[in-house]
């Protein structure tokens, strides 16, 4: 634990002291500061003493505690440059450190020396921090566990809910939480924003994968039903095929005899029908020179006996000769009748023989026709199979480049996809999973976390010493807090009551009871005390004579148990510096304050 003495406190132009330095040694034991403010009969209101609380303060954060504009924390009589200091040692681990604070105004400064070295930094804001790192308390909790100024802050019980959290955090040291829960929150809103932006880029890339994937499994099905196709075509080629080659006919065999048969019966059917034209064209020529000689024979018989000219019969020698002449006709009719007849038992039997030829010819064409048909189906069959075998090839070269082709854009943009949703998902589940703990550790850091299970570990104390300091000033009633610092007041009765239900005086003394209390639990449990604390104006409403007295015996009993020096600032005058250890008198006279 670091234990801070104040030694000294100077300061000049500052508020409403003047240009003479004023000093204040601050001692151990109850101390008083009372005033009189000179300028105005019998009033000691004005005087200055606040101002030196205000002048520690100011040393220590470089605004006060009132927080006045520094345009008005210059004295504006002496309009003179604004000069304070404060010394004190800071004990930590059995090694005691010297410190002084030098602050003026116009222009600002601020100087830090530590066992007589400058330590001040490049910057007034970094000097302010070196010193806040020193010191290691924030205003907040140094205006509510050193400097206690009933004209700076309501009572503790009157605070609203939210106002006594804050409170008790700053007592109990407590703001670091509220710090860390602040940090926390931004740390979750940020890494949620980006869990949400990952999640989100997580969904779109899942929703172009399932566009993909389908575009893909579309073009596959694409590629298996023309595949399907295509067997279902071969298989329909086959079958017909098959069928072709059932159709088949069996091959008529012609031997080269039955040919060379052939070409003779048609060679001797052309010589027969040239010598049947031949035979009967003699016969014609025969049957014409027959008429001739007919109709010379019937000329001559017509004649044969009277001249057709002259009418004149002929002479038995000339009729002798006519007939002579007429069997001669006669004699060729005859021979060439027969020949005639010869010819056409000739022409008989030649017509039989073309008959023949011609019956041997139609077998044999026939056959031969039946051989040529045969092997044109047959041959037409082989045309259709070559077809079908030819459409065969061609679609077992389309399947197997149908089987070989990929869409590699489309596998390739997949893949891609498949690659960033991996990283993207590891990613989210990162993300998510640091939202989980810093969710967790916003619970831990929150109200009803590590904080309410601190507050539960120090109630019991903190009602312990509320009891207790209750009881020393005779107060009649007891409180208590649960960890929300909802309190339960009950009067002697036992009856509950509010904190407003009881009289000015009477709450006074809960009030202190609490600062009391709080001033306790602050020193048990903090790493930093105070050697001295300071009072301004806590007692002067209120509490009556015996109410003081028995708060005045409260802070020596303090002072003697832990070495908790004090100094009351007070309007009590004599009644208050009659118990003090040491009393300081600031004087205020023509509006300026001074040191007595």
């Amino acid at each position: 634990m670091k234990l801070i003495q104040f030694k000294r406190i100077e300061g000049k132009n500052f508020l409403s002291f003047g240009d003479t330095l004023a000093t204040i040694d601050l001692r151990p034991g109850v101390n008083s500061i009372v005033g009189s403010n000179l300028d105005k009969e019998d009033s000691k209101n004005g005087a200055g003493k606040s101002s030196i609380t205000e002048m520690l303060f100011y040393c220590l954060y470089g605004t006060t505690i009132r927080e006045i504009p520094n345009d008005f924390i210059q004295n504006s009589l002496t309009k003179k440059r604004c000069e304070v200091s404060l010394e004190f040692d800071i004990i930590h681990n059995n090694k005691t450190d010297t410190y002084k604070v030098f602050r003026q105004l116009n222009p600002t400064k601020c100087i830090l020396y530590k066992n007589g070295e400058d330590v001040t930094r490049s910057t007034l804001a970094k000097t302010n921090g070196l010193i806040q790192e020193i010191i290691h308390t924030s205003s907040t909790v140094f205006k509510n566990s050193v400097i206690m100024s009933a004209n700076s802050a309501d009572p503790f019980m009157a605070l609203k809910k939210t106002d006594k959290r804050k409170f008790i955090e700053s007592v109990l040291g407590l703001e670091v939480f509220t710090q860390m829960l602040l940090k926390v929150r931004d740390e979750y809103n940020n890494s949620k924003r980006d869990y949400e932006i990952s999640y989100s880029k997580y969904e779109t890339l899942n929703n172009e994968l399932t566009f993909n994937l389908n575009q893909l499994t579309n073009y596959e099905d694409a590629k298996q039903q023309r595949i399907n196709q295509l067997e279902e075509k071969k298989k329909t080629l086959l079958q017909e095929i098959k069928k072709h080659n059932k159709n088949f006919k069996d091959e008529v065999l012609l031997t080269e005899q039955s040919l060379n048969h052939i070409d003779h019966l048609a060679k001797k059917l052309i010589e027969s029908e040239a010598k049947q034209k031949q035979l009967n064209s003699h016969v014609v020529k025969l049957e014409a020179e027959i008429a001739a000689e007919v109709k010379q024979k019937t000329k001559l018989e017509a004649t044969k006996d009277t001249c057709p000219t002259c009418n004149r019969d002929y002479s038995e020698e000339h009729i002798s000769h006519v007939q002579g002449l007429i069997q001669t006709h006669n004699d060729v009719i005859v021979q060439k009748t027969k020949l005639i007849e010869l010819v056409k038992e000739g022409l008989i039997k030649l017509s039989i023989e073309i008959d023949n030829i011609h019956d041997s010819t139609n077998t044999y064409n026939k056959l031969k026709k039946e051989a040529d048909d045969n092997k044109r189906h047959n041959e037409q069959l082989q045309v259709h199979i070559n077809y079908c075998n030819t459409n065969i090839a061609d679609v077992e070269r389309e399947i197997q480049l149908c089987k070989i082709q990929h869409n590699n854009d489309l596998k390739g943009k997949v893949a891609t996809l498949e690659s960033s949703i991996k990283e993207n998902k590891e990613l989210t589940d990162k993300l998510n999973n640091e939202l989980n703990v810093l969710e967790t550790v916003k619970y831990v850091l929150s109200e009803e976390g590590i904080k309410s299970f601190l507050v539960k570990k120090i109630l019991t104390v903190l009602n312990s010493r509320l009891a207790y300091y209750l009881k020393k000033l005779e107060a009649n009633c007891l409180c208590r807090f649960n960890e929300f610092f909802d309190e339960e007041i009950l009067d002697e009765s036992s009856n509950q009551k509010s904190y407003f239900n009881f009289s000015g005086g009477e709450r006074k003394r809960i009030d202190l009871a609490c600062l009391f209390a709080f001033a306790d639990i602050r020193r048990l449990q903090g790493d930093v005390n105070f050697n001295t604390v300071f009072y301004d104006e806590l007692l002067d409403s209120s509490l009556d004579d015996k109410g003081v007295g028995l708060t005045v015996k409260i802070l020596k009993e303090r002072f003697l148990e832990n070495n908790e020096s004090c100094y009351i600032i007070t309007h009590r005058g004599t009644w208050v510096t009659l118990k003090a250890d040491h009393v300081i008198q600031v004087i205020k006279k023509n509006g300026i304050s001074s040191i007595e």
